[in-house]
């Protein structure tokens, strides 16, 4: 720009003002501008305060966290950028795809053929693509060795041949907002639904295979499907007590008394396949996962 012919300009009022902080010669030590009330110059570190700088630290450092834990870091290099705006609005929602795909990925024997990736109510109305990311990486990072981030998911989907639908459905009866994961796979298909409750936003599930459940996600779960029937609860907790293994919490559910049942159960430490088919022969279940977060 030609600063003197704006410096004119805000004399005479055709410019009502002006805010400059890139010069021709830096510093700048010498410029018509100076002088004028309506120009306000900041050097071109203008930003660069103790406060800017303290706080640009923290963000490194919680940026690095996320990274080493697997989680979405908002200014990744190649990941869609999101608004602030709509980040505030999702942010909780990316790190629930997430797990609840990587529940999926464990739930479904035979692995995953087709994944819908369904956003009820609020959510539905939002730019949602990074959500469908997250499950995406939660997915495969339990079914493959390769390092999955939130840059190449959508390619190693594509590349195994998973076909990958979003669905969007505005309205909604239960929750505000709710999120729904459909996988197809060669046994069956699996559905686990899951929602943000309270001012806290914490994470619930919601149902599973079709059973309602109000369930917090923890790191070590497990769930059983069986014929409705008295003392199931006990048998389970008779074998994980014998093995010393703590119970965090237990939710069950069912379509109609008497009909078929889900038992959702988290443990305080991880539950080992012998453990897990002993619960399964002891109690007649029809199916038994081990699912780790």
């Amino acid at each position: 720009y030609q600063v003197g012919a704006l410096a004119d300009a805000l004399r005479s009022g055709k410019v009502a003002g002006a805010a400059i902080d890139v010069y021709e010669v830096e510093p700048c030590t010498d410029s018509p501008l100076i002088e004028l009330d309506n120009a306000i110059l900041t050097p071109h570190l203008g930003a660069s305060t103790s406060e800017a700088q303290d706080r640009a630290g923290e963000q490194i450092a919680e940026y690095v966290a996320l990274g080493l834990e697997g989680r979405m870091v908002p200014t990744a290099v190649n990941v869609p950028p999101v608004p602030d705006e709509v980040m505030r609005k999702i942010g909780p929602y990316v790190d629930l795809a997430q797990d609840m795909a990587t529940m999926v990925s464990q739930l479904a024997h035979g692995g995953v053929d087709e994944l819908d990736i369904m956003t009820i109510g609020a959510l539905a109305e939002l730019d949602t693509r990074i959500v469908k990311t997250a499950a995406l990486k939660g997915l495969l990072t339990r079914a493959t060795d390769e390092a999955v981030n939130f840059v190449n998911a959508d390619f190693l989907a594509e590349q195994r041949g998973i076909r990958v639908t979003e669905t969007k459905r505005p309205e909604t009866h239960d929750f505000v907002s709710m999120l729904v994961i459909r996988s197809t796979t060669p046994h069956g298909p699996v559905e686990i639904g899951a929602a943000l409750i309270g001012k806290k936003d914490e994470p619930r599930i919601v149902s599973l295979f079709g059973y309602d459940l109000d369930m917090a996600p923890s790191k070590h779960m497990a769930f059983f499907r069986y014929a409705d029937r008295p003392g199931m609860i006990g048998k389970v907790g008779t074998v994980l007590g014998g093995e010393g293994i703590n119970i965090g919490s237990m939710q069950v559910g069912r379509t109609e008394e008497g009909g078929q049942a889900l038992m959702a159960i988290t443990v305080d430490t991880p539950l080992e396949a012998a453990v897990l088919q002993r619960i399964a022969d002891t109690a007649d279940m029809n199916d038994a996962w081990y699912v780790q977060l």
